[in-house]
């Protein structure tokens, strides 16, 4: 049992911040790339909507699977009392019926500034309620703290890993056009590399400050459960950004017009690497919240 709710909270986990990713990527990265490259993602609805339906999918599953292991029961008036007499249950209501709006109002509203903006406010919620359930929410001391440290490395992670899911496809369907203007790849993906290097930085600083508030020894990190765990999310965080490193340092400043279907190629290559290495850290972080610290 514990290993279905480490594995299915982190992939709810996942798939909560690529949703809120892809909605800034497409508002505040791709939009470096001209109108021509927003044309290119003319799916981005379609793609957005199934993201939100399968958010809404693993946060049913998760949120009725979570109250079964509460409440010791899988009986349906067991389960209802879990889940309306809980602040875990209603907090996890409100996330359903925010993932029930954005499945069907992402289509409307992506087309207007407004209607972007509203959608980025109703998908901040989705992953921040992972947060006020989790171990920070439970603590009595540095509250305000920990939870901002939450807030601030969610977001963090969502520019980052959504930002990597979404340029990912977008240079899959850029390699499949021959006839575009070559500076429009490398203008995407210097602005995403931008996001990266920021929220990079914010979810290592975060992460350790985390990690030390949850009692992790800096001298000893891997004398509890939980130390190992972070450890090795830690590891393939850095893995992560070894690949990274390549393409900011490398490929990007040895960008040339010629040759900008390979920099494409080379680049997606990298970015699997980054994403194959991501879903690891994110389905630790599942088991992490299901250990105590």
């Amino acid at each position: 049992m514990q290993w279905i709710l480490g594995l299915l909270h982190g992939t709810d986990y996942l798939v909560a911040h690529l949703l809120l990713g892809s909605l800034i990527f497409y508002s505040w990265i791709l939009s470096a790339g001209g109108e021509d490259a927003q044309v290119l993602e003319c799916k981005k609805a379609l793609l957005l909507r199934r993201l939100a339906v399968v958010t809404l999918v693993t946060s049913v599953l998760w949120m009725i699977v979570s109250i079964s292991d509460m409440t010791e029961s899988w009986l349906p008036q067991d389960l209802w009392a879990g889940i309306s007499q809980t602040t875990f249950g209603h907090l996890w209501l409100v996330r359903i019926g925010v993932l029930l709006l954005l499945s069907f109002s992402v289509g409307p509203l992506l087309n207007t500034s407004l209607g972007r903006k509203i959608l980025l406010l109703l998908a901040v919620t989705v992953p921040l309620v992972s947060g006020f359930t989790g171990h920070a929410s439970a603590q009595k001391s540095f509250i305000f703290w920990r939870e901002s440290l939450v807030i601030s490395h969610s977001l963090s992670v969502a520019v980052w890993t959504g930002g990597l899911f979404r340029l990912h496809q977008w240079l899959g369907i850029r390699l499949r056009l021959r006839t575009v203007r070559p500076e429009m790849s490398h203008s995407v993906v210097k602005r995403f590399s931008q996001f990266a290097m920021a929220s990079t930085g914010a979810i290592g600083i975060t992460g350790i400050a985390m990690a030390y508030l949850a009692g992790v020894s800096p001298s000893h990190p891997l004398s509890t459960a939980y130390g190992r765990l972070v450890f090795l999310k830690l590891a393939l965080f850095g893995l992560a950004l070894g690949a990274a490193a390549l393409n900011q340092f490398f490929h990007l400043r040895n960008w040339n017009p010629s040759q900008e279907l390979q920099f494409s190629r080379v680049i997606r290559r990298e970015i699997r690497i980054e994403l194959a290495l991501v879903t690891g850290a994110f389905l630790i972080a599942g088991f992490l919240a299901r250990t105590s610290m």
